[in-house]
């Protein structure tokens, strides 16, 4: 029941539209990342090197469960079961705090389905969307395919990052 509303709920919400508008990775200031909870170490070292390119992330992740070995920053959110409702929505504070989070880019850089990730993604106001998943395409406005069997998060992240960094859009 909670995925059949929450798969609703993000069907309304790509249907209201989006603006999109691609950037220069030069220009792109702030960062949303969502990521898998399984990622978290490779994630780290990949906004360290963002961070050192200029770049502010904040860092989305939902999981079933805490991690003891999550480190609490200002820039993370770990979105647990306490923070969605009923229905597998994100709550209402969540949404406020992750929309007025004013981003240039988002990325999603889940390998696996994950509905809350999703609907964050959906719900962004970044007007340039980046990701992984090629079965979403049109939901973003660049995405890196990647084959499954040989899917190595900090590949296809170093991959993603060289393709944007030499993204010409004139």
């Amino acid at each position: 029941m909670r995925q059949f509303h929450l798969k609703k709920r993000i069907r309304q919400t790509k249907a209201l539209g989006r603006v999109k508008e691609l950037k220069a990775f030069a220009e792109v200031k702030r960062i949303a990342l969502l990521f898998d909870p399984s990622d978290y170490q490779q994630v780290m070292e990949f906004v360290s090197m963002l961070e050192e390119m200029g770049k502010t992330v904040r860092l989305w992740t939902f999981a079933e469960v805490e991690s003891p070995e999550w480190e609490y920053a200002p820039k993370s959110r770990y979105l647990t079961r306490k923070h969605v409702d009923f229905w597998g929505l994100p709550k209402q504070y969540v949404v406020d705090d992750y929309q007025g989070f004013p981003v240039d880019m988002l990325m999603n850089l889940s390998h696996h389905p994950n509905l809350v990730l999703n609907y964050l993604a959906v719900l962004s106001p970044a007007t340039f969307r980046v990701g992984f998943k090629p079965d979403e395409a049109k939901d973003y406005d660049f995405v890196l395919a990647y084959q499954e069997e040989t899917s190595d998060f900090k590949e296809n992240a170093n991959s993603l990052l060289f393709y944007l960094k030499n993204l010409r859009l004139k």
